[in-house]
């Protein structure tokens, strides 16, 4: 008759209590790890503000820096040409500009203070050029152009510059005329009076007033 089967040994008591240890540690971590998770801090919300609106300032908008002017220097002086010139730029920087004076410039003839404007002629002579007759009679002084070229002369043969006739290099001379302004007299022509010069572009009351004693329509 056969024998029953052993009996299986008790368990071991402390291999059992270390199971149950180590489930408790594991179930205590993962307990204070789901803890910190849920208790972690919450970064602050980011705030959305509305676009500034613009504030009116006492301070002024700085001013359009004025273009330069070109002018166009010759005769008498080392190289001439066109130059780009500062707004307030004088006759004396036109022709530091252009050199200087050469050799054989009349440098007294030229006004080195005068103001210089956009598409003036400034024009050196020499000292071999005819000298300069005195002015009629009525006709005090000398008459510069804005180029400074001297009218005396032109004055005291012809007596006063005729508008339906003039070259113009004459015209140019003419105090408030520069190249532009003489082509558009030649192309304005024939005039009956000098208060015709107004329909020129450019001449208005103002330049006739100047040139009222100088020009003549006969």
């Amino acid at each position: 008759m056969a024998q029953p089967p052993a009996a299986s040994p008790p368990p071991d008591k402390p291999a059992s209590w270390r199971g149950y240890l180590l489930v408790a540690i594991g179930t205590a971590i993962l307990t204070g790890l789901v803890a910190l998770w849920l208790n972690r801090p919450k970064p602050q919300p980011i705030a959305l503000h509305p676009p500034p609106t613009s504030v009116p300032t006492s301070t002024p908008a700085p001013a359009p820096t004025p273009a330069p002017v070109v002018v166009f220097v010759s005769g008498a002086v080392q190289t001439p040409g066109l130059y780009s010139l500062p707004p307030d730029a004088r006759v004396g920087d036109a022709l530091k500009a252009a050199g200087g004076f050469s050799d054989a410039a009349n440098v007294n003839a030229v006004n080195q203070a005068e103001y210089v404007w956009d598409g003036a002629q400034i024009h050196v002579p020499a000292l071999s050029e005819p000298s300069v007759m005195e002015p009629p009679a009525g006709v005090s002084g000398v008459t510069r152009g804005p180029s400074g070229i001297d009218l005396s002369e032109e004055l005291s043969a012809t007596g006063l510059v005729d508008l339906n006739r003039a070259t113009l290099e004459e015209l140019d001379a003419l105090p408030g005329i520069g190249p532009a302004k003489a082509q558009a007299i030649i192309d304005g022509r024939p005039y009956d009076s000098i208060e015709d010069l107004d329909r020129v572009p450019g001449i208005g009351p103002a330049i006739i007033a100047q040139l009222r004693d100088l020009v003549t329509v006969p």
